[in-house]
């Protein structure tokens, strides 16, 4: 039995890398430009999350932080304030971590407003007070009319706002299209 092979020639293989190598990139670039775009999309939901539960997660940090005080005011009438309390769970960890986190958004949150003022774009930090913020929230219905605004400007402006805390939030990493 003879091996019938078929034989190709350098130029025929050259050709064969090449456009193999070619689509490879090109099917890299696709897919990393789609995960950017997801990372950019995730970090834009991250921070309509945040501001949706802003101030569930405000309120808990607070309580924590009044828990601690008065934790630590009394650890410290005992004399024990040297000593080192250790866990046995990853409650404590949580706590120092929203806590953390709220301090970090209230900070970004002030630079937003900041920006908007100086940009004359303080609707859209007033919007955004109003809708997440504030002890009584209102609702898109309400702020269309408190703003005059058309629902969909309501919601375009809530969405130029998220993307302005993004990149605030995230920096660089949250700008759309940007190559690292």
């Amino acid at each position: 039995m003879s091996d019938k092979g078929f034989t190709v020639s350098k130029k025929q293989l050259d050709f064969i890398t090449r456009t193999a190598v070619e689509t490879a990139i090109k099917e890299y670039r696709n897919t990393q430009k789609k995960d950017e775009k997801a990372d950019s999309q995730r970090k834009f939901k991250d921070v309509k999350m945040l501001l949706k539960n802003y101030k569930q997660l405000k309120a808990y940090s607070n309580d924590i932080t009044e828990e601690f005080i008065a934790f630590r005011d009394l650890w410290e009438s005992f004399g024990l304030q040297d000593r080192v309390i250790t866990p046995n769970n990853g409650l404590t960890e949580y706590n120092a971590k929203t806590v953390a986190l709220m301090q970090y958004v209230d900070f970004r949150l002030d630079q937003f407003k900041k920006l908007c003022e100086q940009r004359e774009q303080s609707r859209r930090w007033n919007l955004i007070y109003d809708l997440y913020l504030t002890e009584e929230p209102l609702s898109f219905a309400a702020a269309e009319g408190k703003y005059n605004l058309a629902k969909s400007a309501v919601y375009k402006q809530v969405n130029r706002a998220c993307e302005d805390l993004a990149i605030l939030f995230f920096g660089i990493d949250a700008v759309p299209g940007f190559r690292n």
